[in-house]
């Protein structure tokens, strides 16, 4: 609390006392009723000014810990995030509910049901058939033309020491600081075995099991399914692969998107976005016009990512044949769990979608719509 509410505050208890001692006047044109709407007036409006302040210092925080101190940046999203998923002792799903215990399997048939694929009235299930025959095809040229890119030692220290650290261990209970504190021994034999990963163009299924957490939006009624998102912490040995593709690819990702793009990409914010639309809205509230504003939002949008067609539109990109394999390989027979209240579900197959947590989804999701940005 400020001085100015304080102040607010004193002023509205006086202005009510001498309109409560001048018997409560209801009269419109009572100098004691006047004054106590007015104090009342001044006193919300010093409080809603606080809190907008308050939101503008904690935006400005954002922005300046995303790009000088990671450690903050994430603290604040987690802050903001609340801890309403560990209260709720109900979750509806669909038209079931789940109750306590058996919560987690109702988080199961919630992601599992996203990670399956469906088939749709609406698609053109022959254009998706010729998709499907058309990844084929492009992973057959990708491997008659594969020329192996042996890892250097450069790449697997700069991927390592891009690990995010203080965060949640994988499957098989491994953090990045194992990782990254393991000493230049254990640097040497992973680009052993990475390397050879990269020569075979394939990942073994074991190293593709992600424990997937469920987070609440923040938004809507939080003993809803629908109302969270699934991230999913990946094995450290397929990450710090992940890591080493971006490394290699991001050029190109970088000079194809769409240059309106602003979302997950580097030195930029969507921010900056929301600014023109802010200044927009502003001017023509001062001009007295009407704004009109459509957003465009799509519904668990890594969680649908059909895989043919990412390959597709990762062959049409430029992306090297190499990677467009071992991202295939990647994605191929990949399953997930639930971690929930530190319990695990049962692991279940990711048929589409691209996971959110993941070192490359958020790129291979910005090439993925990237000619929905290039029609609109």
């Amino acid at each position: 609390m400020n001085d100015a509410i304080k102040e607010a505050i004193k002023k509205k208890k006086l202005a009510f006392h001498d309109w409560k001692l001048n018997g409560r006047p209801k009269e419109s044109d009572s100098i004691y009723l006047k004054k106590k709407k007015l104090t009342t007036h001044i006193l919300r409006k010093e409080c809603r000014l606080e809190v907008a302040k308050r939101r503008i210092n904690e935006r400005q925080k954002l922005i300046n810990a995303r790009t000088s101190d990671r450690n903050m940046f994430y603290k604040i999203i987690k802050s903001q995030r609340g801890k309403l998923s560990r209260f709720i002792d109900q979750l509806h799903v669909d038209d079931n509910t789940y109750h306590n215990d058996n919560i987690i399997e109702g988080w199961r048939s919630h992601f599992h049901k996203l990670a399956k694929k469906e088939q749709n009235q609406n698609y053109d299930t022959q254009y998706l058939d010729l998709i499907e025959k058309e990844a084929k095809i492009i992973i057959d040229i990708c491997k008659d033309r594969f020329k192996h890119n042996p890892i250097t030692e450069e790449e697997i220290s700069k991927a390592i020491s891009c690990l995010n650290r203080n965060k949640a261990a994988d499957f098989f209970g491994v953090n990045a600081e194992n990782i990254i504190h393991g000493g230049k021994q254990l640097q040497q034999y992973l680009q052993l075995l990475i390397n050879r990963s990269f020569e075979l163009g394939c990942i073994s299924d074991i190293l593709k099991i992600g424990t997937l957490f469920p987070v609440f939006k923040n938004k809507g009624d939080a003993r809803y399914a629908k109302n969270y998102r699934g991230i999913t912490v990946t094995p450290i040995y397929s990450k710090i692969i992940e890591k080493i593709i971006k490394l290699r690819e991001n050029p190109i990702i970088l000079e194809k998107q769409n240059p309106l793009q602003r979302g997950f990409t580097e030195n930029t914010t969507p921010l900056l976005c929301e600014l023109i639309i802010e200044e927009f809205e502003r001017e023509s509230k001062d001009l007295k016009l009407p704004t009109y504003i459509a957003l465009l939002d799509g519904k668990s949008a890594f969680d649908v990512v059909v895989h043919s067609n990412l390959i597709r539109r990762l062959y049409q990109t430029g992306i090297s044949d190499q990677s467009i394999i071992l991202i295939d390989s990647l994605y191929k027979n990949a399953t997930s769990c639930i971690k929930w209240r530190n319990k695990t579900s049962a692991v279940f197959e990711i048929e589409q979608g691209v996971r959110q947590g993941g070192p490359i989804s958020a790129d291979m999701y910005k090439l993925y719509v990237n000619p929905l940005l290039n029609l609109l």
